[in-house]
């Protein structure tokens, strides 16, 4: 375990060696996190009566997801197909980014441009990873969410272990 760390902890280091050296880099992370920001940020927005024009253009798709009584199955599809979108676009720019930070150990000047299109070349598998991601974190929820629902504190503590974030 110890040696997975001592790794990890290297790896991290030479990634912000690179983007020390590479500081045009950050724009990746930065343009997953905006995208992520707004995609937050619509959904409050949509939710939210102060904002007229957007929660009156989005009131009746909330309230078809919303059957009054719990949710319907169609808000945890529209859930999942945001946590799916989500992941998809973090992991796409992760991909963009490491493959800028292997070409910078390669001794080559790494470019955005060639990283987003080898993220790009690698979008199927990219979509299939952030299905089996968003899917695994979803059963964990429910299985930890169940475990606490059932089991009281000892569910607590057995779902937790269920955590690895």
């Amino acid at each position: 375990m110890f040696g997975r760390l001592s790794r990890g902890w290297s790896m991290a280091k030479a990634s912000f060696a690179v983007l020390r050296q590479y500081p045009k880099l950050a724009i990746l992370p930065a343009i997953s996190g905006t995208i992520f920001l707004i995609i937050v940020g619509a959904i409050l927005a949509s939710l939210m009566p102060q904002f007229g024009s957007a929660h009156n253009a989005t009131s009746s798709i909330w309230t078809w997801l919303d059957n009054g009584k719990s949710p319907s199955i169609w808000f945890y599809v529209a859930a999942f197909a945001v946590l799916f979108v989500m992941t998809a676009v973090a992991i796409f720019f992760n991909v963009a980014l490491i493959h800028c930070a292997l070409r910078a150990h390669a001794g080559e000047e790494p470019s955005i441009r060639r990283g987003l299109a080898a993220a790009v070349a690698l979008l199927p598998q990219i979509l299939g990873w952030a299905f089996i991601a968003t899917t695994i974190g979803v059963v964990l929820n429910m299985i930890t969410d169940a475990l606490k629902n059932y089991l009281g504190f000892l569910g607590g503590l057995l779902g937790g272990l269920l955590e690895f974030s």
